[in-house]
């Protein structure tokens, strides 16, 4: 018995570059300080205390194990602009790729993985720096015959 959230981040990590070649991808929170215009922090959410979950069942006889699991990220938008629209918009664009890499592959190429759905949650942000938009990433997975 083995889980798979692990490997479902990396290839979250591996993934995203390729959808995203304008955000910067960390593994975690923001590792350099440099908080770039656009990043995405893999399995973290500032403010909160998890990177997601995981939670197998035990099979009954002949049935699969199978693992049901959630990966939280945070996708961050910002520049010095007051306009909050045209933060909303980059994000939702970045949102939309992933979205259709979902559609065309429903495993994200993640061996025993059979679905991954998305969901988020919006913060817009106006500070000092001008306009952001926060965008906590929930993907969910489930796996089977681990």
């Amino acid at each position: 018995m083995m889980t798979v959230w692990g490997q479902f981040a990396d290839r979250l990590v591996a993934l995203l570059p390729t959808l995203w070649p304008q955000v910067t991808v960390y593994d975690g929170p923001v590792s350099d300080r440099s908080f770039p215009r656009d990043f995405v922090t893999v399995g973290f959410v500032d403010g909160e205390e998890v990177s997601g979950s995981f939670e197998p069942t035990t099979p009954l006889l002949g049935d699969l194990e199978e693992e049901v699991g959630t990966i939280r990220s945070e996708l961050v938008c910002q520049t010095g602009d007051d306009t909050l629209s045209v933060m909303r918009t980059r994000a939702f664009g970045y949102v939309d790729q992933l979205k259709a890499e979902l559609a065309r592959d429903r495993s994200l190429s993640v061996p025993a993985v059979v679905s991954v759905d998305l969901s988020a949650d919006v913060l817009p942000l106006r500070n000092t720096e001008g306009a952001a938009v926060r965008v906590a990433l929930v993907l969910t997975y489930t796996a089977r015959g681990i």
